[in-house]
């Protein structure tokens, strides 16, 4: 029936109606294509892309500052001589090895700073799957803030210190979940372009 009813109309139409009646279907999915292409790309460029590069940073410098931490206990906790000379130099290096390991945490703490930025500006962009995980990523960031860097937790009863839970810089589900969403935003904006008419 719906065939039959089709056939009417083109039937009716002509020619001449038939090729606008193409020529409006291309157009209006042409149209479609191009908004969801510059959607895609300005999630790109102005959130994801942007995240990624923090987040991609911050994970490389977790697993440094990992290194930094077991080569320190492996070297540290040989049976070094007591000699006050020896134990002057070993504390020296050990302050120097810790001092090290905190640079590049604050640079990942920075890295977290700029990335809330992105957020702020950017919110708006955020596909709804994602928000979660970036939601947490914020308040993770302001209670590092508060408790961490301006140490309003100093004196809070170590029970409620407790039931706070840990403090992450940028949890790994931050890091998998910004990865996960450039490449599907990838696959799909290629997707977009090499899309025919369905026939």
């Amino acid at each position: 029936m719906r065939n039959e009813l089709i056939r009417y109309i083109l039937s009716f139409l002509g020619g001449g109606g038939v090729a606008a009646l193409g020529n409006w279907i291309h157009a209006s999915w042409t149209a479609r294509r191009q908004r969801e292409a510059a959607w895609l790309q300005e999630q790109i460029r102005s959130l994801y892309g942007p995240l990624s590069f923090f987040t991609t940073q911050n994970e490389q410098l977790f697993r440094l500052c990992g290194n930094i931490d077991a080569a320190y206990s492996a070297f540290f906790n040989r049976g070094w001589s007591q000699d006050e000379r020896t134990q002057k130099t070993l504390r020296k290096e050990a302050d120097s090895t810790i001092a090290l390991q905190n640079a590049y945490a604050e640079q990942a703490a920075e890295n977290s700073q700029r990335a809330m930025a992105v957020l702020e500006a950017n919110w708006h962009l955020v596909d709804p799957e994602d928000a979660d995980v970036l939601s947490q990523f914020q308040v993770d960031h302001i209670r590092f803030t508060i408790e961490v860097k301006e140490q309003r937790a100093r004196e809070i009863p170590i029970e409620i210190a407790h039931a706070l839970g840990p403090i992450a810089y940028m949890g790994p589900d931050m890091v998998d979940c910004i990865r996960t969403a450039v490449r599907r935003k990838r696959a799909r904006l290629a997707g977009v372009y090499c899309e025919q008419i369905p026939s």
